[in-house]
């Protein structure tokens, strides 16, 4: 077995250069995780069905068939983006129903593998985020991300399934490993102060603002993000003010929750993508 996760890994990172993307795969193969979520945004695409028809999409089909002797592995396009999941796991689940019809929050998270239950996980509840990545020589590649309450990393059950996953990937290269570390999330409080202040017409910190670059980052919103970044005092003037007034008002009810933690805004990453989804929302 080790032969072939080496053959489809040695062949999804060489046509593709996303090793997380192999690796979940395998993983997702070998049952450590019920599925993966492969999504739009990752092909430049803003809309799911081209997720379909993308290169990688191929890629990752023809990586699958190295592997899928057993037919196990199942690719089906549900809302979100491509659901690429291992049928006997998601059978134990009792939710194949739910990848068909109603899969999101906590049913989407059990699907993916997240061992919190996020929709028993409020905001004020929340204490930090798990990053679980593939270490290959300097460089880290996020497996998932999820959020925790206090204690979580005491929980047997993860850290077996890191036990497992660094099983699995010593198989392909023993200089590989995986690891896992805590990242901060934001809490209520933080992001209530910032709209409070924004609507104080006061200025925000430097945490503060790069909280809320963030936020807008993972919701497309680039070109504001470039706007406030030239002139930070622009957030007390009137549309901006009432503009970022509204966006804060709106994310404080936690719409794509089962998204969290969210991206790092990073720089040259599907940017001019992003640019152009938010110029649509205004012509």
């Amino acid at each position: 077995m080790n032969e072939l996760f080496k053959l489809a890994f040695d062949f999804i990172v060489e046509k593709i250069g996303d090793p997380s993307i192999a690796m979940n795969i395998i993983f997702v193969h070998s049952g450590i995780r019920p599925a993966f979520l492969f999504q739009p945004i990752d092909v430049h695409e803003d809309n799911i069905y081209c997720v379909h028809s993308s290169y990688i999409t191929t890629i990752i089909m023809d990586g699958v068939k190295i592997l899928n002797s057993k037919n196990n592995i199942k690719l089906d396009l549900i809302s979100q983006g491509l659901l690429i999941y291992n049928n006997e796991c998601i059978q134990k689940l009792d939710l194949y129903k739910d990848i068909k019809y109603d899969l999101s929050g906590k049913k989407l998270g059990t699907v993916l593998g997240y061992e919190s239950s996020l929709d028993d996980i409020n905001t004020e509840s929340r204490d930090f985020a798990i990053d679980v990545d593939l270490n290959i020589g300097d460089s880290k590649y996020c497996i998932y991300s999820m959020i925790c309450i206090k204690g979580f990393m005491e929980d047997q059950k993860f850290l077996e399934k890191i036990q497992k996953m660094n099983e699995i990937v010593k198989l392909i290269d023993q200089t590989m490993y995986i690891d896992y570390k805590r990242e901060p999330v934001r809490t209520i409080e933080r992001i209530s102060s910032i709209l409070k202040k924004v609507k104080e017409g006061n200025i925000l910190d430097r945490i503060e603002f790069k909280m809320l670059s963030n936020e807008l980052w993972n919701h497309g919103f680039y070109i504001t993000i470039q706007v406030l970044e030239k002139d930070p005092t622009i957030l007390t003037k009137t549309p901006y003010k009432e503009y970022i007034v509204s966006f804060i008002a709106f994310m404080l009810n936690d719409p794509i929750k089962q998204f969290y933690p969210l991206s790092q805004k990073q720089l040259n990453i599907n940017n001019d993508q992003i640019k152009q989804w938010e110029q649509s929302l205004f012509m």
